[in-house]
């Protein structure tokens, strides 16, 4: 929803990841449509791992929301 993106930008420091992530997509030309894929999934890590910053996340944080993803999707 709506509301709940909000919510995730205005996290501190979370809007900021996300504006110099697209900002890195335009650099490469990366399609639209490319650039809000990414950032979704972005989104979506950053929720499933409690709303921390990316770089405070371990390799297996990372395993474990690729599992979840393998779970719930399979």
């Amino acid at each position: 929803s709506n509301e709940r993106k909000s919510e995730l930008l205005a996290v501190p420091g979370k809007q900021k990841l996300l504006v110099e992530v697209r900002e890195r997509m335009k650099l490469r030309h990366l399609s639209e449509a490319t650039q809000r894929e990414y950032l979704n999934w972005i989104k979506r890590f950053i929720r499933y791992s409690g709303f921390r910053h990316p770089k405070e996340c371990s390799e297996r944080d990372v395993e474990s929301f690729l599992t979840d993803l393998a779970v719930k999707n399979s």
